[in-house]
């Protein structure tokens, strides 16, 4: 089978903190041959990356071609900063102030509670489908995403215009309709 070769031209990793894990790296290849052809990237560190402390690494990113057989390498270096621990965590579900004892028990019983219901009420009322479905007649998508409330809606649209097309509501409207604008009828006096 014939192939084209690539060939890895730069490998850069900014700096980052430990803990974060979330390093880029950006890797600049070239298909240095005359046909098309498809390659993929593994990035390999000798080491893992230590999840606190500040440390120099090294890592090669291996460049591949459609039968993964390695066709280049390059190796570069990068550094991670130390992570700065607050109050003794990195992950806080509360951005507020800390508080001991019972208090602070119910408080965290209480602010579970809060999210709990919140998304409780966003998933009936429908808020959280609104960032989601482009517009109200989307219907793809209210299902695909369980939008109740804006399926209710238009369920209860459709029930009350088949009650109005079987006459439920002309009592209402008709005695309505005649009050304000009269029968449509004129009388001729004599």
């Amino acid at each position: 089978m014939i192939r084209s070769p690539g060939k890895i031209i730069s490998v850069t990793v900014l700096t980052f903190e430990a803990l974060t894990q979330f390093g880029t790296a950006t890797i600049t290849t070239r298909n240095i041959g005359t046909l098309e052809a498809s390659y993929s990237i593994t990035f390999d560190c000798s080491k893992g990356i230590s999840q606190m402390e500040a440390a120099k690494y090294e890592c090669t990113a291996i460049l591949k071609d459609s039968n993964f057989n390695k066709i280049d390498r390059a190796t570069c270096q990068f550094v991670t900063t130390a992570t700065v621990l607050v109050n003794g965590t990195e992950v806080v579900l509360d951005t507020g102030t800390r508080k001991d004892g019972m208090n602070g028990f119910f408080d965290a019983i209480r602010g579970i509670w809060k999210t709990i219901w919140g998304y409780f009420v966003d998933f009936f009322t429908g808020k959280s489908c609104r960032n989601k479905c482009s517009s109200f007649f989307d219907f793809s998508c209210h299902i695909q995403y369980i939008c109740l409330g804006w399926i209710l809606m238009f369920v209860v649209i459709i029930l009350l215009w088949l009650l109005h097309k079987k006459g439920l509501f002309d009592p209402f409207y008709g005695t309505w309709w005649e009050d304000r604008f009269g029968s449509g009828r004129r009388k001729l006096g004599r």
